[in-house]
């Protein structure tokens, strides 16, 4: 198993006919308004989208847990069941926060379990920087 894809935006939503709409992606960086100031964490919603890749005869997965590490601090995880068929090729999994922004990289570990043994383990460094905008 492997991530397949890796979105990070400002909302995802379940649409008819398995579609998904996705709205306001970020590319390497969450620039903050310059015109607001910081007086301490934000908080800023985001969604992340992952899709992993399934290879023949793995196990497929029944929850997952995300935790958050921004500045190198960890932030509280993230745990939630996966809904996935037995002969899905690609699990996609959204999971929406309100996220509390401060300056600095952040970087993600997931981990996907099947009965509470871990199948799949991943850290991502930097998957975003999260800055203040200049003037």
């Amino acid at each position: 198993m492997k991530i397949h894809n890796l979105l990070i935006c400002d909302d995802i939503r379940a649409e008819v006919g398995n579609k998904i709409s996705i709205m306001g992606v970020y590319g390497e960086e969450i620039v903050m308004n310059p015109n607001i100031k910081l007086n301490g964490p934000v908080k800023l919603p985001l969604a992340f989208l992952f899709r992993f890749k399934i290879e023949k005869n793995e196990e497929l997965p029944d929850k997952f847990q995300l935790e958050y590490i921004l500045n190198g601090k960890k932030i509280a995880p993230i745990y939630g069941p996966i809904q996935a068929g037995n002969n899905q090729k690609i699990i996609t999994l959204i999971v929406k926060v309100q996220f509390f922004f401060e300056p600095g990289p952040l970087d993600l570990n997931i981990k996907l379990s099947k009965k509470d043994k871990v199948i799949f383990n991943e850290a991502k460094k930097q998957v975003i920087m999260l800055s203040h905008g200049k003037k």
